[in-house]
């Protein structure tokens, strides 16, 4: 149980250092994130 908490700090570190920026929330249609990409947000 331990080591599944472990990966999921890892993983979630890994992410925040690989995209310094903020994601698009994944819910969001693929047409929203390239509008909002397209915006510069």
């Amino acid at each position: 149980m331990n080591d599944a908490g472990g990966e999921q700090t890892m993983l979630a570190a890994a992410g925040q250092d690989s995209d310094p920026e903020p994601e698009p929330e994944p819910e969001l249609p693929v047409w929203e994130r390239q509008r909002r990409e397209l915006l510069g947000k």
